[in-house]
């Protein structure tokens, strides 16, 4: 019932987030490289409905969504061969981490959990280092190179935090920006396979949808309080309605 709600609220966002998927999905299937980096930052606007609606004046999250946009539109021009992208990215991630990161208590979390992400960590930088190997053999640039490791580096961070807060406390919100990071690792490594392995265009749609996905999760997380209190207080004044 609160979908239909939600959809019935929000049509005119509704519409127009399925309307620029089209027509980014028609892009890849077209085969437009340059209409689907065109319609690409149009989707960061578009979400931004949600934090005028719910009145969110969250800085950090503000300044996720400015890199992102950002680095977004520097697809579009291709600035300093791709340095500009890769460097805002990371700033966006790097501001995910800081929107989070007061909300991790590692030390209420079990031992046994604690080990368990200690090695998933150990795991995960083993694999850093041996893609870092791969990558001296075709990036010759130093500075793509050092951008490219610190946003893997990034990703894993943000990754290993997401996981300690869904351990901590496996709530909806939690459970929303797990799901966000998860998206967010899918859309970063399509487009790493993409740019330096194999380009494919069925990649490229895949990777737009794990990206808009992410956005969406990370948007319904940050509003996510906002939004229950919301359905608390219609559901109270209606009954209250009644009483009277």
């Amino acid at each position: 019932m609160k979908y239909f709600s939600f959809l019935k609220e929000n049509m005119f966002f509704v519409i127009s987030l399925f309307f620029l998927i089209g027509l980014n999905l028609v892009a890849c299937f077209l085969e437009i490289k340059h209409l689907f980096k065109v319609l690409f930052p149009f989707f960061i606007p578009l979400f931004s409905i949600y934090l005028v609606k719910f009145k969110c004046r969250n800085s950090i999250f503000i300044s996720f969504l400015i890199f992102t946009f950002l680095g977004d539109l520097s697809l579009v021009f291709h600035f300093f061969e791709g340095k500009a992208t890769s460097l805002l990215y990371l700033l966006s991630y790097f501001c995910l981490i800081l929107l989070v990161l007061p909300e991790v208590k590692f030390i209420k979390i079990q031992n046994v959990i604690k080990t368990y992400l200690f090695l998933v960590l150990a795991i995960a930088i083993y694999f850093i280092h041996i893609l870092y190997l791969k990558l001296l053999g075709f990036i010759n640039d130093d500075v793509t190179l050092l951008l490219i490791t610190l946003k893997i580096i990034g990703l894993v961070f943000l990754s290993f935090i997401a996981l300690s807060l869904y351990f901590k406390e496996d709530s909806m919100k939690n459970v929303m920006f797990l799901i966000a990071v998860i998206c967010i690792d899918f859309s970063a490594f399509l487009n790493f396979v993409n740019l330096y392995y194999l380009f494919n265009w069925s990649f490229v749609a895949l990777e737009g949808i794990f990206y808009v996905l992410s956005i969406y999760f990370l948007f319904r997380y940050v509003i996510y309080d906002r939004i229950l209190a919301s359905y608390k207080f219609n559901k109270n004044y209606k009954s209250n309605k009644i009483i009277i």
